[in-house]
């Protein structure tokens, strides 16, 4: 067994229970599983969780900024319309994603890859703003990692990845206590704003 595989899957772990309780120590442990999930996933060829790991490795470093410049604990949601947006946006990644893989890297599954990829982003993304649905989408993602980790020989990852459904159903839980009502005005984001450009219920 892959050694980067044992202790990269642990940290991701150990950091996704810290995101359930909203512990600002959730994005130092990433940025360690980062690196080596990075070597990891470069050593079997999966090229598009390669490059989301650099990625994620950014959002981390933003992610704890601006956690660490914002005590409030208070969660927020996003409306219909905004998620019907959002979906939209991602959707259009997912098909500029799978398109560069195909043509451009050697990626053996690279649709696969690419919607993980996407989805995942928009997930950690959610998660600086403490968004709700962030962990709906990650049971998803989650759901669809297991499988891909499984068949590409990552078998301590997929292990893990399956405890991260029991956490993402436990972080909802959790942040749903500190969901603000109404959320109406009390956080905007430009990229999905309706008309008022406030996120609400």
């Amino acid at each position: 067994m892959n050694w980067l595989d044992v202790v990269g899957a642990s940290l991701s772990l150990i950091s996704t229970y810290h995101f359930t309780k909203s512990y600002h120590s959730a994005w130092v442990i990433g940025m360690f599983a980062i690196v080596l999930n990075t070597i990891l996933y470069w050593q079997k060829g999966v090229y598009g969780h390669v490059l989301l790991e650099a990625i994620y490795f950014i959002i981390m470093i933003i992610g704890l900024m601006k956690w660490q410049r914002n005590n409030n604990t208070s969660v927020y949601q996003l409306s219909t319309k905004q998620m019907l947006i959002a979906s939209g946006i991602v959707f259009s990644l997912f098909l500029s994603y799978a398109y560069f893989l195909i043509a451009y890297t050697p990626s053996t599954i690279p649709y696969w890859d690419a919607s993980t990829t996407v989805l995942c982003l928009f997930a950690q993304a959610m998660m600086i703003y403490r968004i709700i649905q962030c962990w709906m989408i990650w049971f998803i993602v989650d759901a669809m990692i297991v499988i891909l980790q499984w068949q590409q020989g990552m078998p301590f990852h997929s292990i893990v990845t399956f405890i991260y459904l029991g956490l993402a159903i436990l972080g909802f839980l959790r942040w749903k206590k500190d969901l603000v009502h109404p959320v109406a005005d009390k956080l905007s984001f430009s990229i999905f704003s309706s008309k008022n450009n406030s996120v609400s219920s």
